[in-house]
């Protein structure tokens, strides 16, 4: 199969969580379509879904790593720098490191944002399939990725027992959510479960789950699994923060 290529001319400026829910992603109002969540699908997802549309625009939401950002030598700099500074496994030094290099960032004007809302897609081409596959995230990426499955496994497999015991199932919530997270759940008198986004927990969730990181910032991770039932990819996107002792899940974005 001869490889595509999807020009993404500049961001959109929209709110993806200001729009409204769609089959195939969201609804936008200002343009009229759906935004396409690309960031539930494969490479070889996307390959399909553009053979389909071929000819026409298409507004569509990648995560960060699933497209090529050109960035300038400054930026790879401090993106380099910020890396290596999320290693320090001395939280105060840690953290006083990230802010200080936060402030030298925006004097110097330096936007490590990337991929951030949505791109117009067209039918021009700049960016290649072949530079999806081969994005690589960074090793913080990668450890935060981890720290979420380790987390959806124990909580998908302990809330699938029969009876559920809510004594091992809140031990995992603290063990790695923020306390902030868990006040504002048990506040909310909610009809279904935030961290699946359904009312029902099924092991099978674990056989297609996937985690990416989010689309321009560097805490945001989109979790994604097949309902079985209703035969549609259900996605949850979070926010993860570092603590005294790691990482812990802040927020559950609507």
């Amino acid at each position: 199969m001869n490889d595509f290529q999807v020009k993404i001319p500049k961001p959109c400026p929209e709110n993806w969580n200001n729009m409204i829910p769609d089959k195939n992603g969201r609804y936008c109002h200002s343009c009229n379509k759906v935004v396409v969540d690309f960031t539930v699908m494969t490479t070889d997802e996307i390959k399909n879904y553009f053979k389909q549309v071929s000819g026409t625009g298409t507004c569509g939401r990648f995560t960060y790593d699933q497209v090529q950002v050109e960035r300038t030598k400054k930026e790879v700099f401090f993106k380099s720098l910020y890396d290596k500074l999320q290693g320090i496994k001395l939280y105060p030094v840690r953290y006083v490191s990230v802010l200080m290099l936060g402030f030298v960032m925006m004097m110097f004007g330096c936007d490590l944002g990337g991929t951030t809302g949505e791109k117009e897609l067209t039918d021009d081409t700049t960016i290649s399939s072949q530079s999806i596959e081969h994005i690589q995230p960074s090793s913080t990426d990668k450890q935060i990725v981890i720290f979420l499955k380790e987390f959806y496994t124990n909580y998908i497999n302990e809330n699938s027992k029969m009876p559920r015991n809510e004594k091992n199932i809140d031990k995992i919530k603290r063990k790695y959510c923020t306390n902030n997270l868990i006040n504002k759940i048990n506040n909310e008198e909610l009809d279904f479960d935030p961290f699946l986004n359904a009312q029902d927990c099924q092991e099978e969730f674990l056989k297609t789950l996937s985690i990416n990181k989010g689309a321009g910032e560097f805490d945001t991770y989109v979790v994604s699994y097949m309902d079985d039932y209703s035969k549609t990819k259900i996605t949850i996107e979070l926010t993860v923060v570092i603590e005294k002792d790691g990482f812990k899940i802040d927020s559950i974005l609507p």
